[in-house]
């Protein structure tokens, strides 16, 4: 499901999940602690016009895309709920949903960290090049730890919960930028590094 549609109702859940975050202060939408409530709900005290932007982004959310709407080329499934279901629409998915990631060759633009495999990114411009044929009869396939040569690297990968993810959202570009401390200069354990991807700031996504 294309990112763009799942980010949607992912940003009208900022409102929806907050009162989860706050760690009981009684607010609408704590998943955990056993209550029982539902982090799919918006939470209270919201205005009729974030109400209504949450209800917009839940039916996008849940709703099933055909390719004469958009879908694809590529997808994984037809609506955003498909993999983000659990234990509320927008959540994480089931572990039978998991998938592996590889990468193979020297670091690349997207993850430009020394030591550490390119990932292979789709191209949504151009067709899929068949490259080797397999089958999984008599057994299970198996991943090989090199390809032409070079070292193949696998991880495997389960969808991200997007509960109250919209909130990064309101935070102003200029706030992230002057919390940047990619060398750890204060000493605090912790190294800030912002991404800027073709000069917007990244904050959903690839980083």
């Amino acid at each position: 499901m294309r990112w763009s549609r799942c980010l949607v109702w992912s940003v009208c859940l900022a409102v929806g999940t907050l009162g989860s975050c706050g760690g009981g202060n009684g607010g609408n939408g704590g998943g955990g602690g056993g209550s029982g409530a539902s982090m799919a709900v918006p939470r209270a005290g919201l205005s009729m016009a974030q109400l209504e932007a949450f209800e917009r982004g839940r039916e996008v959310f849940t709703r099933d895309f055909k390719p004469s709407e958009g879908l694809g080329p590529l997808y994984n499934a037809t609506s955003c709920r498909s993999c983000h279901s659990t234990p509320d629409p927008g959540g994480s998915a089931p572990r039978y949903r998991n998938f592996f990631l590889t990468a193979i060759g020297p670091a690349g633009s997207q993850f430009a960290i020394p030591g550490l495999p390119s990932v292979v990114v789709p191209n949504f411009g151009s067709g899929v090049h068949a490259i080797a044929n397999f089958s999984l009869e008599g057994g299970r396939f198996r991943i090989p730890t090199e390809f032409f040569g070079a070292p193949v690297a696998t991880a495997q990968r389960n969808a991200l919960a997007t509960f109250g993810v919209g909130l990064f959202e309101t935070v102003s570009d200029a706030t992230i930028l002057s919390n940047a401390d990619p060398d750890d200069a204060d000493n605090d354990g912790i190294s800030g590094r912002f991404n800027l991807d073709n000069g917007t700031m990244g904050r959903f996504g690839v980083k």
